[in-house]
Protein backbone atom coordinates (compact mmCIF):
# COMPACT_ATOMS: atom_id res chain seq x y z
CA UNK A 1 0.00 0.00 0.00
CA UNK A 2 2.88 2.52 0.94
CA UNK A 3 4.84 1.17 -1.93
CA UNK A 4 1.92 1.99 -4.43
CA UNK A 5 0.62 5.28 -2.89
CA UNK A 6 4.31 6.48 -3.05
CA UNK A 7 4.50 5.02 -6.93
CA UNK A 8 1.17 7.28 -7.87
CA UNK A 9 1.83 10.57 -5.97
CA UNK A 10 5.63 10.66 -6.53
CA UNK A 11 6.83 8.96 -9.42
CA UNK A 12 3.77 9.77 -11.22
CA UNK A 13 2.71 6.19 -12.17
CA UNK A 14 -1.19 5.70 -12.90
CA UNK A 15 -3.65 3.59 -11.19
CA UNK A 16 -6.81 2.70 -12.50
CA UNK A 17 -10.22 1.56 -10.87
CA UNK A 18 -9.61 -2.20 -11.04
CA UNK A 19 -6.52 -1.99 -9.48
CA UNK A 20 -7.92 0.27 -6.69
CA UNK A 21 -10.55 -2.97 -6.33
CA UNK A 22 -7.66 -5.22 -6.08
CA UNK A 23 -5.83 -3.04 -3.82
CA UNK A 24 -9.37 -2.83 -1.28
CA UNK A 25 -9.87 -6.89 -1.56
CA UNK A 26 -6.11 -7.75 -0.42
CA UNK A 27 -6.99 -5.32 2.69
CA UNK A 28 -10.41 -7.52 3.31
CA UNK A 29 -8.17 -10.62 2.74
CA UNK A 30 -5.55 -9.37 4.68
CA UNK A 31 -8.32 -8.63 7.74
CA UNK A 32 -10.04 -12.11 7.51
CA UNK A 33 -6.66 -13.65 7.71
CA UNK A 34 -5.90 -12.49 10.44
CA UNK A 35 -9.14 -13.52 12.11
CA UNK A 36 -7.98 -15.05 15.61
CA UNK A 37 -9.67 -18.09 16.92
CA UNK A 38 -12.00 -18.18 19.00
CA UNK A 39 -11.26 -16.64 23.02
CA UNK A 40 -7.88 -15.41 21.32
CA UNK A 41 -7.43 -11.62 21.17
CA UNK A 42 -4.88 -9.48 19.19
CA UNK A 43 -1.71 -8.29 21.74
CA UNK A 44 -0.81 -4.36 21.10
CA UNK A 45 2.24 -6.05 20.78
CA UNK A 46 1.37 -7.67 17.94
CA UNK A 47 0.08 -4.82 16.35
CA UNK A 48 3.27 -2.53 16.97
CA UNK A 49 5.35 -5.25 15.55
CA UNK A 50 2.87 -5.56 12.57
CA UNK A 51 2.86 -1.82 12.16
CA UNK A 52 6.98 -1.60 12.11
CA UNK A 53 6.86 -4.49 9.77
CA UNK A 54 4.67 -2.82 7.64
CA UNK A 55 6.57 0.73 7.42
CA UNK A 56 9.55 -1.08 7.30
CA UNK A 57 8.36 -3.23 3.96
CA UNK A 58 7.27 0.07 2.39
CA UNK A 59 9.96 1.78 3.03
CA UNK A 60 12.42 -0.90 1.59
CA UNK A 61 9.75 -0.84 -1.77
CA UNK A 62 9.97 2.99 -1.98
CA UNK A 63 14.06 2.73 -1.37
CA UNK A 64 14.08 0.30 -4.20
CA UNK A 65 11.80 2.84 -6.64
CA UNK A 66 14.15 5.21 -5.60
CA UNK A 67 16.73 3.81 -6.63
CA UNK A 68 16.05 2.39 -9.69
CA UNK A 69 15.23 6.17 -10.73
CA UNK A 70 18.54 7.18 -9.45
CA UNK A 71 21.64 8.29 -11.35
CA UNK A 72 23.27 5.16 -9.84
CA UNK A 73 20.71 2.54 -11.40
CA UNK A 74 22.94 0.76 -13.01
CA UNK A 75 25.14 0.01 -9.89
CA UNK A 76 23.16 -2.74 -8.52
CA UNK A 77 25.96 -4.90 -7.81
CA UNK A 78 27.73 -2.23 -6.26
CA UNK A 79 24.70 -0.98 -4.17
CA UNK A 80 23.96 -4.79 -3.02
CA UNK A 81 27.19 -5.35 -1.74
CA UNK A 82 27.40 -2.26 0.32
CA UNK A 83 23.81 -3.44 1.94
CA UNK A 84 25.00 -6.16 3.01
CA UNK A 85 27.98 -5.01 4.56
CA UNK A 86 25.87 -2.36 5.90
CA UNK A 87 23.28 -5.45 7.22
CA UNK A 88 26.12 -7.72 8.97
CA UNK A 89 27.47 -4.46 11.07
CA UNK A 90 24.41 -3.77 12.36
CA UNK A 91 23.19 -6.58 12.58
CA UNK A 92 26.46 -7.95 14.92
CA UNK A 93 25.98 -4.57 17.23
CA UNK A 94 22.22 -5.45 16.87
CA UNK A 95 23.35 -9.08 18.53
CA UNK A 96 26.12 -7.54 20.88
CA UNK A 97 23.37 -4.59 22.22
CA UNK A 98 20.67 -7.06 23.08
CA UNK A 99 22.64 -9.82 24.54
CA UNK A 100 24.15 -7.36 26.81
CA UNK A 101 20.94 -5.71 27.84
CA UNK A 102 19.41 -9.49 28.52
CA UNK A 103 22.61 -9.99 30.39
CA UNK A 104 23.28 -13.27 28.13
CA UNK A 105 26.86 -14.27 26.73
CA UNK A 106 27.69 -12.67 23.09
CA UNK A 107 26.24 -14.18 20.55
CA UNK A 108 27.70 -17.04 18.90
CA UNK A 109 27.72 -19.28 15.38
CA UNK A 110 27.43 -23.18 16.15
CA UNK A 111 28.81 -25.13 13.42
CA UNK A 112 25.48 -26.75 13.18
CA UNK A 113 24.03 -23.36 11.51
CA UNK A 114 26.55 -22.19 9.25
CA UNK A 115 24.44 -24.30 6.47
CA UNK A 116 21.60 -22.09 7.31
CA UNK A 117 23.17 -19.19 7.28
CA UNK A 118 24.57 -19.50 4.14
CA UNK A 119 21.77 -20.69 2.43
CA UNK A 120 19.48 -17.97 4.01
CA UNK A 121 21.93 -15.47 2.72
CA UNK A 122 21.50 -16.53 -0.59
CA UNK A 123 18.20 -16.95 -0.64
CA UNK A 124 17.84 -13.58 0.72
CA UNK A 125 20.26 -12.18 -1.57
CA UNK A 126 18.59 -13.29 -4.62
CA UNK A 127 15.17 -12.28 -3.51
CA UNK A 128 15.86 -8.87 -2.61
CA UNK A 129 18.50 -8.91 -6.23
CA UNK A 130 15.37 -9.53 -8.32
CA UNK A 131 12.79 -7.28 -5.80
CA UNK A 132 15.12 -4.28 -6.54
CA UNK A 133 15.49 -5.12 -10.58
CA UNK A 134 11.87 -5.86 -11.08
CA UNK A 135 10.57 -2.74 -9.06
CA UNK A 136 12.23 -0.57 -11.67
CA UNK A 137 10.72 -1.71 -14.79
CA UNK A 138 6.86 -2.96 -13.17
CA UNK A 139 4.90 0.00 -11.95
CA UNK A 140 4.68 -0.02 -7.91
CA UNK A 141 0.48 -0.84 -8.09
CA UNK A 142 1.44 -4.43 -9.58
CA UNK A 143 4.83 -5.50 -8.42
CA UNK A 144 4.53 -4.58 -5.01
CA UNK A 145 1.04 -6.67 -4.48
CA UNK A 146 1.94 -9.47 -6.69
CA UNK A 147 5.66 -10.14 -5.36
CA UNK A 148 4.27 -9.80 -1.57
CA UNK A 149 1.05 -11.00 -1.53
CA UNK A 150 2.61 -14.64 -3.37
CA UNK A 151 5.23 -14.73 -0.63
CA UNK A 152 1.74 -14.41 2.17
CA UNK A 153 0.52 -17.14 -0.24
CA UNK A 154 2.90 -19.57 -0.96
CA UNK A 155 4.42 -19.33 2.96
CA UNK A 156 0.63 -19.89 3.84
CA UNK A 157 0.30 -22.93 1.21
CA UNK A 158 4.00 -24.63 2.60
CA UNK A 159 2.65 -24.06 6.11
CA UNK A 160 -0.05 -26.45 5.45
CA UNK A 161 1.29 -28.87 3.19
CA UNK A 162 4.38 -29.11 5.16
CA UNK A 163 4.07 -28.27 8.70
CA UNK A 164 0.28 -29.60 8.88
CA UNK A 165 -1.00 -25.99 9.87
CA UNK A 166 -4.70 -25.60 9.58
CA UNK A 167 -6.62 -22.95 8.15
CA UNK A 168 -10.09 -21.85 9.57
CA UNK A 169 -12.75 -21.34 7.08
CA UNK A 170 -12.67 -17.78 7.40
CA UNK A 171 -8.88 -17.67 6.75
CA UNK A 172 -9.16 -20.00 3.24
CA UNK A 173 -12.08 -17.46 2.39
CA UNK A 174 -9.48 -14.32 3.01
CA UNK A 175 -6.80 -16.76 0.89
CA UNK A 176 -8.87 -16.97 -1.79
CA UNK A 177 -10.23 -13.33 -1.80
CA UNK A 178 -6.27 -11.96 -1.59
CA UNK A 179 -5.01 -14.89 -4.58
CA UNK A 180 -8.40 -13.09 -6.74
CA UNK A 181 -7.03 -9.55 -6.10
CA UNK A 182 -3.48 -10.64 -7.09
CA UNK A 183 -5.04 -11.69 -10.50
CA UNK A 184 -7.23 -8.93 -10.74
CA UNK A 185 -4.43 -6.18 -9.83
CA UNK A 186 -2.21 -7.80 -11.93
CA UNK A 187 -3.90 -7.74 -15.27
CA UNK A 188 -5.87 -4.70 -14.68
Amino acid sequence: ILTTLFGVIFMNQSINAMQILGIVMIIVALILCISPKKGERISAKWLAFSALFFLAGGGVGILYMLFGASDAKNEINAMMFCAACVAFVLYFVVGFIINLIKKEPCPKIHKSGIKFILLCGIASSTYMRMNLYLSTVIPAVVFFPLANGSVVIFSTLSGVLLYKERLSKIQIIGMLIGLAALVITGIA
